[in-house]
């Protein structure tokens, strides 16, 4: 456990952020070097709102988990602290017991911290040991839990959605990243009361980084980002789809990134397989800092196939940078997301000839690029800046911290 001098709060109460994060990210503010901190879960949402959050002195208690941890390890620094506990790299073992280790430390953590409120993040583990601490507690939902056992049948994924119904039927107070989450826990009776519609936020950094790729009119660059092949991710899709295209633009390139899209990974063995390999630059998982600088310099257009999505972090950071958007007309959040095909261009993700109609129409009119760029970023200005959804939720916890 490494612990430094603790200050007073620099805020009005302290919230204790609970969710899936990554350690690193916090060095800064932990007066540490990142490569001395475990590397955590991911988990940019939960980041990129702590972060803000820790830029205004709020005061704030991170709570999350890591696989390759055995014991719990502690960080202090000014106005933030950060607590990390194990978590069973086996998934069959966590779901069996409905992850009745990583809640019992989550919530032995929160009430040995004692923060004033608690914003549990995904409605699983995390909102489940929220919940039982008696703090009060604001829960965000971040997926459509029947959707994505119908994608992904399995005893693991059964599992998570019996979680996500008692976390959600015993939350007072929910978010939610989209509307289309909100329809999806009704129509499944998760939710009966009411709900916010809080979506993920981009930092200031991000809009800076506006695309440099399409100002060349030479060739055209398309990219995927998918963490995870086949079920609802859609790859195959993608792939067909560009093999269509570059028999109308023939000097095109696709640029796949993400797990399972890397080198010799299943999605390159699967394109092979098909003979559709050709064009195709499989990438695969990047560190976040170098994706994103690889989208804004070598991407015109983002490609989401999809079938379904709550609010794609992946479609919002293509559309601060300018980087036009194809996206599912039918995938859950991102109509949404895209403002109903007003900042973005939506066709049938299950057909790669709408696809590759949307990129062949995109390809040939630079004009068209610039046009759809510019409509995705004023709605990433306006709807996913991190200072507005910071904003919504300062006024939430003020609510959930008083009872209102």
């Amino acid at each position: 456990m490494m612990v430094a001098t603790k200050t007073e709060n620099m805020s009005e109460f302290t919230i204790g952020m609970v969710g899936p994060a990554s350690p690193r990210e916090f060095a800064e503010f932990l007066d540490v070097s990142p490569q001395d901190l475990p590397a955590g879960m991911g988990g940019s949402p939960v980041n990129l709102l702590t972060k803000e959050l820790l830029k205004r002195n709020w005061n704030i208690k991170l709570f999350t988990l890591d696989a390759q941890i055995e014991k719990e390890q502690v960080y202090r620094g000014r106005n933030l602290t950060v607590c990390i506990g194990p978590y069973r790299p086996r998934a069959r073992h966590r779901a069996l017991d409905l992850f009745s280790a990583e809640r019992a430390y989550l919530q032995s953590a929160i009430l040995r911290e004692r923060p004033d409120v608690l914003h549990a993040q995904w409605t699983y583990e995390f909102a489940l040991a929220s919940q039982a601490t008696g703090v009060p507690t604001l829960v965000t939902a971040h997926d459509a839990p029947i959707n994505v056992l119908r994608y992904n049948p399995t005893i693991y994924r059964l599992l998570r959605a019996v979680m996500a119904w008692k976390s959600i039927r015993h939350t007072r107070r929910l978010v939610v990243v989209s509307p289309h989450v909100e329809a999806h826990l009704r129509r499944y009776h998760f939710l009966k009361g009411a709900a916010v519609v809080v979506p993920n936020g981009l930092p200031d950094t991000l809009f800076s980084q506006r695309s440099k790729a399409n100002s060349d009119g030479t060739r055209i660059h398309f990219a995927t980002v998918l963490n995870g092949w086949g079920n609802y991710k859609n790859g195959q899709a993608a792939i067909e789809a560009f093999a269509q295209t570059r028999k109308s633009i023939a000097n095109a390139k696709l640029l796949m990134f993400g797990a399972g899209h890397g080198p010799g990974e299943i999605a390159e063995q699967w394109a092979r397989q098909k003979g559709l390999q050709e064009g195709i630059e499989f990438i695969g998982m990047l560190p976040h800092e170098k994706l994103l600088s690889r989208l804004a310099d070598s991407v015109d257009v983002l490609v989401h196939p999809a079938l379904e999505e709550a609010q794609p972090m992946s479609i919002i950071e293509a559309m601060s940078m300018s980087i036009p958007v194809i996206g599912g007309m039918y995938s859950g959040g991102v109509p949404w997301t895209l403002d109903n095909g007003e900042a973005g261009i939506l066709v049938d993700v299950r057909l790669p000839a709408e696809i590759a109609k949307a990129m062949v129409s995109l390809a040939g009119n630079r004009g068209l690029l610039s046009e759809w760029g510019a409509r995705g970023r004023k709605l990433a200005e306006s709807r996913y800046h991190i200072g507005a959804v910071a904003d919504a939720y300062e006024s939430l916890y003020r609510q959930t911290r008083g009872g209102a």
